[in-house]
């Protein structure tokens, strides 16, 4: 048994486009959100949705090369979201190290999806620690700085938080970002801030938790510019 090779962990996928691109998500609901905004849509280039099982995904980077969803290793480009605090960068930060260590896909930062968490309530702010999170490191020094008053509070903004449009406004514009880009936020911060309970929701819209429709209000029906974020 010792002379046998070892085989990649499985990683959860579905297709969801005809584009090359591959967008990994941290946490299983908002896979299912994702997978009902992003697949109604043709106007993005992620052609595979895929869950990364939270911690698990580091193990499960070397499938980028072999077969996702049934369509053979990464053609484009791998986009991960997760939650914003130290666990979410982590697992961010190992898998992009592994994949470098392994000459797969590189594990690219989501950006628009990230940066758009900078809009949200601060959760449990006092309580987490950010001294050894990669922030700067992974997500580049201009995302950093953009989410500073999330980390420079000792909170977090949990993935399920984001609200469903800004995911069909990502996937509208494209997510074509490296770190060398400016992040953007949505025009008008305030309606996408939950004013008192993580349970609230803004007027004409709702949170990604739960969610399965079409959203058109928000950032998504307000911005026509067709740049991407």
């Amino acid at each position: 048994m010792l002379a046998c090779g070892r085989i990649p962990a499985p990683l959860p996928a579905m297709v969801i486009g005809a584009g090359p691109d591959v967008l990994v998500v941290e946490n299983s609901d908002t896979y299912w959100v994702a997978a009902e905004i992003l697949g109604h849509r043709r106007n993005h280039p992620v052609g595979v949705l895929a869950w990364g099982c939270g911690k698990a995904f580091p193990s499960q980077v070397a499938t980028l090369g072999v077969d996702v969803a049934g369509r053979g290793p990464v053609a484009g480009r791998v986009w991960y979201w997760g939650d914003l605090d130290p666990p979410g960068l982590i697992i961010a930060a190992d898998a992009a190290a592994t994949a470098s260590a392994t000459a797969g896909p590189q594990i690219l930062p989501a950006t628009g999806l990230w940066a758009a968490m900078a809009n949200f309530p601060v959760q449990e702010p006092g309580s987490i620690d950010w001294s050894a999170a990669p922030g700067r490191r992974w997500l580049g020094g201009q995302l950093w700085d953009h989410l500073a008053r999330v980390h420079r509070a000792s909170g977090r903004v949990a993935q399920e938080a984001v609200h469903a449009e800004l995911i069909a406004a990502w996937g509208k514009r494209g997510q074509r970002l490296t770190r060398g880009q400016r992040p953007s936020a949505c025009p008008n911060p305030s309606r996408h801030r939950k004013p008192d309970t993580d349970t609230d929701t803004m007027p004409n819209s709702q949170p990604i938790f739960g969610i399965f429709g079409q959203v058109r209000t928000g950032c998504a029906a307000r911005d026509s510019n067709p740049n991407p974020r």
